[in-house]
């Protein structure tokens, strides 16, 4: 490996950059300490996505529902980073933000749920289910087709997907 070099996670098929070697290379690898970068939007962030739920959030409250009353929710800080961003501070400051490992037995009667991957193996199940099982009245899961169709929890749902071609 040399710097520059790109390096595929075979579980999640991210792809990472080498960014330095060692320098002493006689040693055939052994105990070498490789820093990798990984892109900063990529498999955890998805623009197109973060749109479809900003949107999904204005057209909620202009129809009546409060913003206590409504969640945001995915795996990646990151997305919903990008989520609020593109929300008017006077809109997004009542929302609760919250990946599934901060919610702790809190309901909203909205969840809007980013998944922000195209991998289906990238979102654990229990994480998807925590995400879902914390709205009252309604869930938006917001995904590709690709992950509706190969995650374990979500291929097999009964309910419409509306499914949009990629940008």
């Amino acid at each position: 490996l040399v710097k520059g070099d790109t390096l595929t996670a075979p579980s999640s098929e991210r792809c990472f950059t080498v960014a330095s070697t060692p320098t002493n290379r006689t040693d055939g690898g052994l105990d070498w300490l490789l820093e990798v970068l990984a892109p900063p939007i990529g498999e955890t962030g998805n623009d197109v996505e973060a749109a479809i739920a900003a949107e999904r959030i204005r057209k909620l409250l202009s129809v009546g529902v409060k913003s206590k009353n409504l969640a945001v929710m995915s795996p990646f800080r990151m997305q919903l980073e990008s989520i609020s961003n593109l929300l008017e501070s006077s809109i997004g400051r009542e929302i609760a933000y919250r990946t599934p490992h901060g919610v702790r037995a809190e309901t909203w009667g909205h969840v809007i749920i980013s998944c922000g991957t195209r991998h289906a193996q990238a979102i654990d199940a229990r994480e998807l289910y925590t995400m879902m099982r914390s709205a009252i009245t309604r869930v938006y899961v917001i995904g590709c087709e690709e992950l509706f169709d190969n995650h374990p929890l979500l291929r097999n749902m009964d309910v419409p997907v509306a499914k949009q071609a990629r940008p």
